[in-house]
């Protein structure tokens, strides 16, 4: 009896663990958003448990890849370690101009002016855009910090500690990798025919469809 009852169990065990694959085979596809103008993005869920995923909006594009898994009745994203920063100081220097002077290169020339920056000091903050050529400058003394983002690349603002620094002269690069795309634990629910939940680049918390490709 103990014998039947084993290998009753044995077989019980073998089935939900042959369900348990064919519904992440049957979860895997290309999935497409729905229902926001002018955007196409979209991910592709492959058997081996990687994803690949892209948007685009008018000349802007970004890609990246991950793993992905299934919990209860979700699907979760990730794509791993993220590097710290999305720029790179290149150079600074004391100049006899007053103030702070901010400066962005990169070899595309056309997407310095979408530049955004904010310097902080003690009691104080100030924002500003670069002009065609990434130049920034700030009337300001006593700056502590640096923030810059792209407005068109960037998904967060970078800081850098100037607070040690008699300089006011800073020249930044932007590294390759701010055109990548990360997941970072995006949990996704299941439904027939389609995935539900955030996208990493859109509105925060609002929820959107992604409807699977047949």
């Amino acid at each position: 009896m103990k014998l039947q009852t084993l290998f009753l169990f044995t077989i019980i065990i073998s089935i939900l663990k042959t369900d348990a694959q064919i519904s992440d085979t049957a979860i895997a596809g290309e999935y497409y958003l729905e229902g926001v103008m002018e955007v196409g993005s979209g991910f592709l869920l492959k058997p081996d448990h990687t994803f690949q995923i892209f948007f685009s909006y008018g000349s802007l594009d970004k890609a990246g890849t991950g793993t992905w898994t299934v919990k209860d009745s979700t699907v979760i994203l990730n794509s791993g370690a993220r590097p710290a920063n999305d720029f790179k100081l290149i150079s600074s220097k004391k100049v006899g101009a007053k103030g702070i002077t901010i400066k962005v290169s990169d070899p595309n020339t056309n997407i310095l002016r979408y530049m955004g920056c904010i310097v902080f000091g003690k009691g104080f903050s100030d924002t500003s855009e670069a002009d065609e050529n990434g130049m920034i400058r700030f009337d300001r003394s006593g700056v502590d910090s640096i923030g810059l983002v792209h407005e068109m690349f960037s998904d967060r603002l970078c800081y850098f500690d100037i607070s040690k620094s008699d300089d006011n002269y800073f020249e930044f690069g932007i590294e390759q990798w701010i055109m990548n795309m990360y997941c970072d634990n995006l949990v996704l629910i299941i439904h027939d025919g389609y995935l539900e939940g955030i996208h990493p680049l859109l509105e925060p918390g609002k929820m959107y469809t992604y409807r699977k490709s047949q």
